[in-house]
């Protein structure tokens, strides 16, 4: 496969990245983190790897895209295109602690032999394992720290969507992209390229709680109408009626009902087809809305998703330039943030001092909420972070929207440059970590929430 995303890296089955040896590379400037300046805390800017066992502002990362934060003061990197996590403790150390050389996938055992395909987002589990959502593998991962092991526990590793209510090892996912344990205890994950966020429960099943998979015009290979052609040859009897309008005809969106493995019927060609991307559903159930989150081999990450303390989820729809709140309660589907047209192209920047939900954003593609409620997002195309008051008022907390660029470090996080910011997290004494990921750094800004 051909990544060749605007992080610029190429991915594949020959592609090794990251292996660069250690050259001179300009430090960033060195400032102390203080509440309103932004300071790089992890990087020197060098798009290679090396420095493990050395200050973390010395070591070399490539293209981070996810932190970690632990509330004993260590942190996490998602060093994407290095594939590997890397731990910095609290002396400022750094160190390998999942991952080797040169992509792959497993297998499961030691984590420093451990292969991995653009792992991408972290999450402690109740015990302080990590569960690593790895993205071009399609699978979720668990990294015992103690015991130093890395094991699969969702997905096959194929590229589809199948395996709701079965167990979790053996559906099948397309790139999952952030995870987050509900208070039940329930693991729920956003499967970037079906659309979708799905629950796997604590006996180890799988279910979708929002989005859907659709099909677009599927086609047999002779160019007729796929659920139409099955339908009448009987191959699908059980789900004829959701191919076919109700006066029997064919309809141009046809649900991909792969889900049930226990079923054969449900098993069929379309489910070879990727799900494609949409947008509908506000002020209606979850499972009723289209989310649009990117999709192809090249695709960027995005749609990672968060809880608030009420069990709500925040879902980062980056193709429609939107922040989505799913309630705990009700199950239904609103827009918080952005007001921006489905596609590539529908995002841009606007709507500071305004209203949220009238602002323009820009490939949103991580977000975080404080324990307030106040919400953070990577505005990622804009190359800044914005925030979202308690008011529901927008303003910019980080970068210069609009201008890309690395610069400002010791100053006013407005004055700064960012270069897509592709994650964030808070740390427990309230700081906000950015993930600044065409700079191969990670920037703090103490203070921005309160712990």
């Amino acid at each position: 496969m051909n990544h060749t995303i605007k992080l610029i890296v190429a991915t594949g089955a020959a592609a090794v990245v990251g292996c660069a040896a250690e050259k001179s590379t300009p430090a960033p400037t060195q400032c102390t983190p203080a509440p309103g300046t932004i300071c790089t805390v992890v990087g020197n800017g060098d798009p290679a790897f090396y420095g493990d066992n050395k200050s973390a502002l010395e070591a070399a990362i490539y293209q981070p895209v996810d932190i970690l934060s632990h509330k004993d003061g260590a942190m996490y990197v998602v060093d994407w295109s290095n594939h590997k996590i890397r731990q910095i403790d609290k002396a400022g150390i750094i160190t390998t602690v999942g991952g080797i050389d040169g992509l792959g996938d497993g297998p499961d055992g030691p984590a420093l032999k451990h292969h991995f395909n653009h792992p991408t987002h972290l999450t402690f589990d109740s015990v302080d394992n990590i569960v690593i959502s790895a993205w071009h593998n399609s699978k979720m991962k668990l990294l015992d720290l103690k015991a130093g092991t890395i094991k699969d526990f969702c997905g096959t590793g194929k590229r589809a969507y199948a395996g709701d209510g079965g167990p979790a090892v053996k559906a099948d996912l397309d790139l999952p992209s952030s995870a987050a344990y509900d208070k039940a205890g329930n693991l729920l994950f956003t499967d970037q390229a079906n659309h979708l966020i799905r629950r796997i429960k604590q006996d180890g099943t799988i279910e979708s709680v929002a989005g859907q998979c659709i099909v677009e015009q599927a086609m047999t290979p002779e160019g007729k109408d796929w659920g139409a052609t099955k339908c009448a040859e009987g191959e699908v009897p059980k789900k004829c009626s959701d191919f076919n309008g109700p006066d029997g005809k064919p309809i141009a969106s046809q649900k991909r009902f792969c889900g049930n493995v226990t079923d054969p019927a449900m098993v069929n060609p379309i489910c070879q087809a990727l799900c494609t991307a949409g947008f509908k559903g506000d002020g209606g159930p979850a499972t009723e809305a289209r989310f649009a989150q990117p999709t192809s081999q090249s695709a960027d990450p995005g749609g990672r998703m968060v809880l608030d303390a009420n069990d709500n989820i925040l879902v980062a729809d980056t193709l429609n330039h939107r922040i989505r709140r799913i309630d705990a309660k009700t199950n239904i589907v609103t827009t918080v943030a952005g007001k921006g047209q489905f596609g590539v192209t529908g995002g841009s920047y606007s709507g500071d001092g305004g209203k949220a939900t009238d602002a323009d954003l820009n490939y949103p593609t991580d977000l975080e909420v404080a324990k307030d409620g106040t919400l953070f997002i990577a505005d990622t195309y804009n190359h800044c972070i914005r925030k979202v008051g308690t008011d529901g008022v927008i303003t910019t907390f980080a970068g210069q929207c609009g201008k890309k660029g690395d610069e400002g470090d010791g100053g006013k996080p407005t004055d700064a440059r960012i270069n897509r910011p592709y994650g964030i997290a808070l740390t427990k004494a309230g700081d906000l970590l950015i993930a600044d990921t065409n700079n191969h750094r990670i920037r703090m800004i103490k203070g921005a929430a309160a712990p």
